[in-house]
């Protein structure tokens, strides 16, 4: 097994004369401003193929120990090394001494693999609740995990078609709308987009055919869109009644909404409602509303102002 291993280093460091420059240890225990996820591909396992990665020792034998239990190939010995190696490149380019369990989703393959060989050398911060990497069930083919997490629900992403911002949980590649046209409309390339195998109508997909008056008025925006976000509109059935029986919600004690964080913008900018306070402050017995000591100093300032403009009169 280490002859093949050694024949494999040999064979991609001849693929890369000057192997490029990735995952460069960074600082140990420096926190980092940005947490971006990574994108590694072969090129990056072949850069990392020939370097001396820390914990590589102490995991190699785990990854053997494992394919020799499970009667595992040794082609599935290779794939997993060749991913353990990547996850600790990735851990020291970050520069912690326990890799986070969420960075194991920027590996191409065999995450869950690579998790339980970490979990078991102790190089890695587990997360609160075992994850789960696999996009789909593998009995048969994971002899090795004994009982995998669930599959996690899809991340939020865009729609195929229109390009519209699908929520997290969305299941499939499109929104519904464009489903229904890709059932009854013919494919082709979009006069507008350039992109093809759309369904069409009047030459147009479904994210430019709205524009089709635009682009009439103004031709510089023959190409332009603006961004969708696929949200549900409702949730079908009956109307569920008012609760008319039951006692009335003491909100008094409900928690006020968060306060976002300091310059950051938002996405939506909504007029507040008001009316639910106001009646919340009505219906309290006579007396100051619970004010902060901030606000109650504010209250206090204000009303010395209102008696100092005052007349004696």
């Amino acid at each position: 097994m280490n002859e093949e291993w050694r024949r494999k280093l040999k064979q991609q460091r001849e693929v890369l004369d000057e192997p490029p420059t990735m995952l460069e240890p960074g600082t140990w225990g420096q926190i980092p401003l940005f947490t971006l996820p990574r994108t590694l591909t072969d090129t990056t396992i072949r850069a990392v193929a020939g370097r001396s990665v820390t914990g590589w020792e102490r995991a190699r034998p785990v990854v053997a120990e494992m394919a020799a239990e499970h009667g595992l190939s040794a082609g599935w010995y290779y794939k997993v090394a060749e991913m353990v190696r990547l996850a600790l490149a990735v851990r020291e380019a970050e520069g912690t001494a326990l890799l986070p369990e969420p960075a194991l989703r920027d590996l191409p393959t065999s995450g869950d693999a690579v998790r339980l060989v970490l979990l078991q050398v102790g190089l890695l911060a587990p997360a609160p609740a075992p994850l789960r990497f696999s996009q789909a069930d593998q009995p048969s083919r994971t002899p090795y995990i004994t009982a995998p997490a669930p599959i996690p629900p899809p991340a939020p992403r865009q729609c195929r078609d229109c390009l519209a911002w699908l929520p997290g949980g969305h299941r499939g590649f499109r929104c519904k709308p464009c489903r229904h046209w890709r059932s009854k409309r013919a494919r082709g390339q979009c006069q507008r987009c350039d992109r093809g195998n759309l369904p069409l109508r009047d030459g147009r997909c479904r994210g430019c055919h709205p524009y089709r008056l635009l682009d009439e008025a103004r031709p510089a925006t023959a190409r332009a869109t603006q961004l969708m976000i696929d949200l549900p509109i409702g949730v079908g059935g009956p109307a569920r009644p008012f609760p008319v029986d039951e006692p009335p919600v003491d909100d008094d004690h409900q928690a006020p909404a968060w306060h976002t964080g300091r310059g950051q913008e938002p996405l939506f900018t909504l007029r507040r409602e008001w009316s639910p306070v106001l009646a919340r402050l009505r219906r309290r017995p006579p007396g100051e509303p619970p004010l902060t000591e901030a606000a109650r100093q504010l209250v206090e300032e204000f009303a010395q102002l209102r008696r100092d403009g005052q007349s004696p009169d």
